[in-house]
Order: structure tokens, then C-alpha cells, then sequence
């Protein structure tokens, strides 16, 4: 079953090869994907698992340039709700306030798996994010 809250891309973002693998694939209302949206959505609003039914998450990589990314994207329609619905700005904006010492811990621990995994010098590696969410209150 398609999903038509999500696009599919024929080709690697960075450098526009269309020849990518497959290196990891899991439908959204399955485990470990389900639990991971339950967990990191309901801390900051919630899941509408309706819009996810039918969509699988897959992880492609690049056999030119080396990128690993994410082949099924929200569409415009899908991205909306998941900002304006499924993230409550006030929950995140005040989850980010109450931060201690143990939110980061967390995240530096993930950045040392992603690390470790690729077995490369930190330096040698480079990600890009281009989805902040919301800073301070405002959606970036």
C-alpha cells in the first residue's frame, strides 16, 4: 500500500546519482520505528500513526558518494502536521528549558555510536541537519 504523505526520492541528495542501496528498512508501525515516534513525540506533543499507515522507513546509500539518507520524505502536507500538530510548541519549548546535564549527556552518547559505527576519525566525518524544529520558542 502507498502512502501519499510521503515522496519518494529516485535519487541521492548530494550528488545526484540514482544508483543507492537499501541498507535498512522498517514499516513506521513497527518496532523498533513505533516505539522510537511514541517516545521522541509524545515528550513534545504526539503521533498520528493514521498518516504513517502504509509507509515504511528506509535509509539508502550512496555507492558514489558515500551519503546515507532517507529515501521517503514527508510531503508538504505531512510536514505541516507533524509541526503544527504532532509537536506542541509549548511542550517542546519547555522540555528545552528544563534540559540538564543529562538531556546532553544523551545526545553526545548518540553522537559517539554514530561515530564509532562509521570507525573513522571525528574530523573525518561530516552530517548535515537541516531540520532544527523549534529554537526558542519559534519554528525554524
Amino acid at each position: 500500500m502507498k502512502n501519499h504523505y510521503f515522496l519518494k526520492r529516485e535519487q541521492c541528495p548530494a550528488c545526484a546519482s540514482d544508483n543507492c542501496k537499501t541498507i535498512y528498512q522498517r514499516p513506521y508501525d513497527q518496532l523498533p520505528i513505533k516505539d522510537y515516534l511514541v517516545d521522541f513525540y509524545s515528550q513534545q506533543g504526539m503521533v498520528e500513526f493514521e498518516y504513517l499507515v502504509g509507509a515504511t522507513y528506509v535509509l539508502c546509500k550512496c555507492t558514489v558518494c558515500g551519503m546515507i539518507f532517507q529515501r521517503d520524505i514527508p510531503n508538504e502536507e505531512l510536514m505541516k502536521r507533524l509541526y503544527e500538530h504532532w509537536i506542541a510548541p509549548s511542550k517542546a519549548f519547555s522540555k528545552q528549558q528544563q534540559a540538564d546535564l543529562g538531556y546532553y549527556s544523551y545526545y553526545a552518547q548518540e553522537i559517539m555510536q554514530i561515530i564509532a559505527y562509521f570507525g573513522k576519525k571525528p574530523s573525518s566525518l561530516s552530517f548535515l541537519d537541516y531540520g532544527m524544529g523549534w529554537v526558542n520558542g519559534h519554528k525554524w
